[in-house]
């Protein structure tokens, strides 16, 4: 039938895979390509689980108190004398002292991370899996038929603009912020449940963010303090241990909460794509450094 004004395409780009599991649902429900794309687009939202083993919400709380000094620490010192600022022993005092409860609340919270990383995760895995069960089970497929894929595998999928706009809504509903379209529509596809995994990762940034807001101004003080005798030397010398003591507290974190998101979300994606992970797709995981002595 000739498509009429008030129908509109929605252009959506598949791969060979997506493209075969598609005619292959399609043709268990006996129904073509569009009419099951349609009606699977129109009626089902894709929910969005995000997996947050490991809750750092205290941790940045905390790490925020800690770190707003180190900023007035070096603006008291360049406002004194802009164009040859000199730290004091009473300034690198300050500043170390701060590294110092730093460095002990960094070294607390990894301990505890590390204390409690097993049972973290099996709680987790059952928030996943409650989750995973929750969500509406994708249909059969019919494998005996035989698929030829052209190429480039896309589809027009053929609406009105009141589907249109119900379309957009599921996508939106299922926190696609990036309004990826054709993605959505490959996971709606390869689906064996209706759901998305994500990880978090703003947690992890604000960490970062936080520290960085007293490491990078502790580094022009160790400069500083390098070329202003041999007491603020020594001063330097000690800051600059637990500098790098907060950095490598730091990385270690960071590679525990993302290794142990990451491995999570490989676990339980392929299982709801009911497939073997690729060689492209196996990531290395970060060497972790046991700094618990």
């Amino acid at each position: 039938m000739p498509r009429t004004q008030s129908q509109l395409c929605i252009h959506i780009c598949l791969d060979e895979k997506s493209y075969t599991i598609l005619k292959q649902k399609a043709a268990f429900k006996d129904l073509s390509m569009n009419a099951y794309l349609k009606d699977l687009s129109l009626n089902v939202v894709m929910s969005t689980y995000e997996i947050a083993v490991h809750n750092l919400t205290e941790m940045n709380i905390r790490l925020d108190t800690l770190t707003f000094k180190a900023s007035g620490y070096y603006h008291l010192v360049i406002s004194r004398d802009r164009d040859h600022p000199e730290v004091g022993l009473d300034d690198g005092e300050s500043m170390i002292k701060l590294f110092k409860e730093l460095s002990a609340y960094l070294d607390k919270c990894y301990r505890k991370l590390v204390d409690i990383r097993e049972s973290d995760i099996a709680r987790e895995r059952e928030l996943i899996s409650q989750a995973i069960s929750k969500a509406p089970r994708s249909s059969y497929r019919k494998t005996d038929i035989e698929v030829s894929v052209p190429k480039p595998s896309d589809v027009l999928l053929t609406v009105t603009q009141e589907e249109k706009d119900r379309i957009i809504l599921n996508i939106d509903s299922s926190q696609n912020s990036s309004r990826d379209v054709s993605g959505y529509f490959r996971n709606l596809i390869l689906s064996s449940r209706y759901i998305k995994l994500t990880r978090k990762t703003d947690d992890l940034n604000l960490m970062a963010e936080r520290l960085y807001s007293a490491l990078r101004y502790a580094k022009p003080f160790i400069t500083m303090m390098y070329f202003q005798g041999y007491e603020c030397a020594d001063q330097g010398r000690e800051l600059e241990k637990l500098y790098k003591k907060v950095q490598q507290y730091e990385k270690e974190i960071w590679k525990i909460v993302e290794n142990d998101r990451r491995s999570l979300f490989e676990e339980y994606d392929l299982k709801i794509h009911e497939r073997t992970r690729s060689k492209a797709e196996r990531r290395k995981t970060r060497k972790e450094k046991s700094l618990c002595q």
